[in-house]
Formats: C-alpha cells, sequence, structure tokens
C-alpha cells in the first residue's frame, strides 16, 4: 500500500517514486532534508537558518555545530504592521 501511495503521490508531483519519501512527524522531515542536503554537499561545512525555526532545526543544527559544522542564525527584521 505504501509503495502505491509513493508512485501515486510521484505521479502527481511529476516525479519518480524512488524522490518520495514519507515521514511520521514534522521533525523527521525537517532532519531528513537538512541531512540529505548536506550530504549532496559533502564540502559545505556552513549552515545558515533563521534563529527562529523550529526547535527539531535548532537542535539539529546545534548537534551539527559539535560535528565541526558552522551555523549561522540570523534574527529576522521586527514585525512592523503594512498598513501603519
Amino acid at each position: 500500500m505504501i509503495e502505491t501511495a509513493r508512485a501515486q503521490v510521484a505521479e502527481l508531483l511529476g516525479a519518480q517514486p524512488r524522490e518520495i519519501t514519507f515521514t511520521s512527524c514534522g521533525t523527521e522531515s525537517n532532519n531528513a532534508a537538512i541531512h540529505a542536503a548536506l550530504k549532496a554537499n559533502p564540502g559545505k561545512r556552513h549552515i545558515l537558518t533563521s534563529a527562529v525555526e523550529h526547535s527539531s532545526v535548532l537542535n539539529y543544527c546545534k548537534a551539527l555545530e559539535k560535528e565541526g559544522y558552522r551555523v549561522t542564525y540570523p534574527h529576522p527584521p521586527a514585525y512592523r504592521r503594512l498598513d501603519g
């Protein structure tokens, strides 16, 4: 059933079934995305993420710092209303 669902989602997205990964939660999805980006670019050792990211991203980046990655956490500009 999972393989059928994978094929259906791939077709909807115009992707190959092997490109579709199902995860159990947002934390797993966030960590998998970061991990995949790092694996695809092994020479890159600098990560740029927002200081207000979800804790799953921040915690994973903190762990990566311990492994020698440099992580920059810029703060977003102060909230301003556009109408006044």
